[in-house]
């Protein structure tokens, strides 16, 4: 548990460049912030909050975490235009255009709010 917590750490403090609970894509050469990706952390997240209240652990932190990516994905990676989420690049400050599976993935994290 510890480890995978550890884990998560890193990825919002080292791997969230604008501080928005939005970890850039491992393979993505820091640049994408991507809805696949950040589905399974929200996902994980909320695995993890589950788990630490088992353990009787402070899940505080998770829970911060989960809601700013909760909001961040919401706020940052939806194009209303297209009714779908998109992938953003930081380099250019717009959305990848195309068609994504990833479009979908926030449902999986139980990501959109409406």
């Amino acid at each position: 548990y510890q480890t995978i917590v550890q884990r998560h750490r890193f990825w919002y403090e080292h791997q969230d460049p604008t501080d928005e609970g939005l970890p850039l894509t491992p393979a993505a050469e820091g640049a994408i912030q991507d809805p696949l990706f950040l589905a399974l952390l929200v996902w994980s997240n909320e695995n993890l909050i589950q788990v630490g209240h088992l353990l009787q652990t402070d899940v505080l932190e998770i829970i911060q975490w989960n809601e700013l990516t909760i909001f961040g994905v919401n706020e940052k990676l939806w194009n209303a235009e297209k009714q779908c989420y998109q992938p953003f690049n930081l380099q250019t400050n717009h959305f990848i255009e195309g068609d994504f599976v990833s479009s979908f993935a926030p449902l999986l994290g139980e990501i959109p709010t409406q």
